[in-house]
């Protein structure tokens, strides 16, 4: 009986203690990306209507790339290790 729940503990467990997050730390980096990636979808939707305005608050695409780039699971390991020093 124990074998199941450990099973299915580790399948939300495994690839967060992978990166070195806790399954909290890992929702809550997953939903800032994501909301930050809902928001800039729908800026980028009004430039494309309106060519005339730019998308505002580093949703364009350049800072776009370079958000998620931050957000690889090396690049946040890193910072957690900066700020634990």
């Amino acid at each position: 009986m124990i074998k199941p729940i450990r099973r299915i503990k580790s399948l939300f467990t495994d690839h967060p203690k992978s990166i070195g997050e806790t399954y909290i730390q890992h929702g809550v980096e997953a939903t800032k990306v994501s909301l930050f990636l809902l928001i800039s979808s729908f800026t980028i939707i009004i430039h494309a209507i309106f060519p005339f305005i730019r998308p505002p608050f580093g949703t364009d695409i350049l800072s776009l790339s370079e958000y998620l780039n931050s957000k690889t699971p090396g690049k946040r390991a890193e910072h957690r290790q900066k700020n634990e020093t």
